[in-house]
């Protein structure tokens, strides 16, 4: 029984470093895509452009017709 807990136990914790290091992996992969991602945001033409103003019900109406 206690060779057992053992062989599990070295699996297990072969499995949880296989893990962890898919995680490691994961995780610089997301920030290499998140900080591509805000340099092409930072470099969009939308923020250079100058505020509109709100929107309003009447802008969304349909134009009445004589």
């Amino acid at each position: 029984m206690l060779k057992l807990a053992q062989e599990v136990g070295a699996v297990a914790g072969v499995a949880a470093a296989a893990g962890l290091v898919l995680l490691a992996v994961l995780h610089v992969s997301q920030a290499r895509e998140v900080r591509r991602l805000r340099e092409w945001a930072g470099g969009a033409p939308e923020r250079n452009a100058p505020p509109r103003p709100p929107a309003t019900p009447a802008d969304h109406a349909e134009p009445r017709r004589p």
